[in-house]
């Protein structure tokens, strides 16, 4: 447990091989980690300003690492507890983002944590509950919480999910995968399972889908804690979660062909944000009462669910 504000000098991100990555991104992924650092209970960025004039001192951002003893250095001049290093590599299409945290009396490096996203005319999608997905695992040892997930990969130890088939509707594992196939003009396919999960203790879902057949009225989702719902559809994505429902207009969270959907479930307390896609459509008081949780596909779409992965979290 945190019992004292831990301090946290957060550091320009690096370059990583290959990669253009304009001032202006790293400003902006630096600016996301603090916000997600500043969330946390028990933990303090620091300034900017502050880490800059002691970095130029350093000349850290001319080597691209930092050595002991100007770990302890910078540490004793700005009173940071940790150091959180990051490096950024872009294409066109998507970046990775990978960071860790240094404890500047021991030097250890803690919980290096990684996250893909993606690219979009040039932006970087997503990038607040990527950075918000980074902090959560690095800090977790800090905290006390069991980080380390839980992943469903279909194999034969399977969480036992409900298997049909009927007409043109199927739910079946195979290959690492559970398929969800609906070619019929109404009603979804559907499969059932419970979630080995601790509801007492936040937590995020990920559900990883790939998009094999896509339609104008096809849609794939989740139905979790009761009455609760998220649907990615064509260009859109609605959703029903405690006594909200609303339909989100965002093209680059909508359902398409060959496209991956990843559909997170964030528990903190009483409530549950959903993100599709690193993009959060809502955050909603709701109780988590059941392990319950259904998958499925609308009409004319032929769905892959590749992994769930449940990590719990501060």
């Amino acid at each position: 447990m945190v019992h004292a504000q831990q301090k946290v000098a957060i550091l320009e991100p690096l370059d990583g091989e290959d990669s253009e990555v304009t001032s202006m991104e790293k400003a902006m992924i630096r600016g996301e980690l603090r916000k997600a650092i500043a969330k946390l209970d028990g933990f303090e960025p620091i300034t900017r300003t502050d880490i800059d004039r002691l970095l130029t001192e350093q000349d850290f951002q001319n080597k691209g690492y930092v050595s002991e003893n100007e770990i302890h250095h910078i540490g004793q001049m700005s009173g940071a507890d940790y150091l959180c290093v990051s490096t950024i590599n872009k294409s066109d299409l998507q970046f990775y983002l990978e960071a860790y945290l240094v404890d500047v009396n021991t030097g250890d490096i803690l919980n290096p944590a990684s996250q893909f996203g993606s690219v979009e005319n040039g932006n970087i999608s997503g990038l607040y509950q990527i950075c918000q997905n980074l902090v959560r695992e690095m800090v977790a040892d800090i905290q006390g919480v069991d980080s380390t997930p839980i992943v469903e990969t279909f194999d034969p130890s399977s969480w036992q999910w409900t298997i049909f088939t009927h007409n043109g509707k199927s739910a079946l594992i195979a290959n690492g995968q559970l398929r969800l196939t609906n070619y019929e003009k109404t009603g979804i396919t559907q499969s059932n399972v419970s979630l080995p999960v601790e509801l007492n203790k936040n937590f995020r879902i990920a559900f990883n889908f790939e998009i094999n057949k896509a339609e104008l009225f096809s849609s794939v989702g989740v139905k979790f804690a009761g009455n609760n719902s998220v649907t990615v559809n064509s260009g859109t994505t609605s959703f029903k979660v405690g006594n909200r429902s609303a339909v989100v207009k965002k093209a680059q969270i909508g359902l398409g062909r060959n496209k991956p959907v990843l559909i997170e479930l964030v528990k903190q307390g009483d409530n549950v944000a959903v993100i599709v896609n690193g993009v959060e459509v809502c955050n909603e008081e709701c109780s988590f009462a059941t392990n319950q949780i259904a998958v499925f596909a609308g009409i004319n779409t032929l769905a892959m669910l590749n992994d769930v992965t449940i990590t719990y979290i501060k």
